[in-house]
C-alpha cells in the first residue's frame, strides 16, 4: 500500500512539473540569450530581447512583448528549426481585461554566421 502512495505522489509531482514547465520552453539557440524585462508599473507586460550569449550588449533581433507574455520555442513552419514565440499566457482568466497577443520570431544566421531574428508573424486578438 505504501508503494502505491509513493508512486501516486511521484506521478502528481511529474504532472505538475509537466504542466508548468513544458518541454518547449528550453532555449534551443546556444549562441543566444533572452533578456526578459517588465517595463510597466506591474509585472503584467513582459518583453523579450534576443542578444548574443557571449556579449549581451549585442542585440540580434527585435524586442517584442505581450500582456502576460511568455517565451516558448516551437517549430511551427516544419523547417526543422524552432521559432521563438512570445504570446499571452494566462493560467486563470478571472475576467481581467488584457490584450491577447502572439509574436513569432524566425531564426536565421547572417553571412558571418551570427544569429539573428526577424518578426515572422504577429497576431493581436
Amino acid at each position: 500500500m505504501r508503494i502505491y502512495k509513493i508512486s501516486f505522489l511521484v506521478m502528481m509531482i511529474l504532472l505538475v512539473v509537466w504542466i508548468f514547465y513544458p518541454a518547449s520552453s528550453g532555449n534551443p539557440y546556444r549562441a543566444v540569450a533572452w533578456i526578459e524585462d517588465y517595463p510597466g508599473a506591474t509585472g503584467r507586460y513582459a518583453t523579450y530581447t534576443p542578444v548574443l550569449a557571449e556579449d549581451t550588449c549585442k542585440v540580434v533581433g527585435p524586442t517584442v512583448g505581450a500582456d502576460y507574455g511568455k517565451l516558448t520555442f516551437e517549430d511551427i513552419d516544419d523547417d526543422g528549426v524552432k521559432e521563438a514565440i512570445i504570446e499571452t499566457k494566462v493560467l486563470f482568466d478571472w475576467g481581467e481585461l488584457y490584450q491577447p497577443e502572439r509574436f513569432v520570431l524566425k531564426y536565421k544566421q547572417d553571412k558571418n554566421g551570427l544569429p539573428s531574428f526577424f518578426l515572422m508573424d504577429s497576431i493581436s486578438k
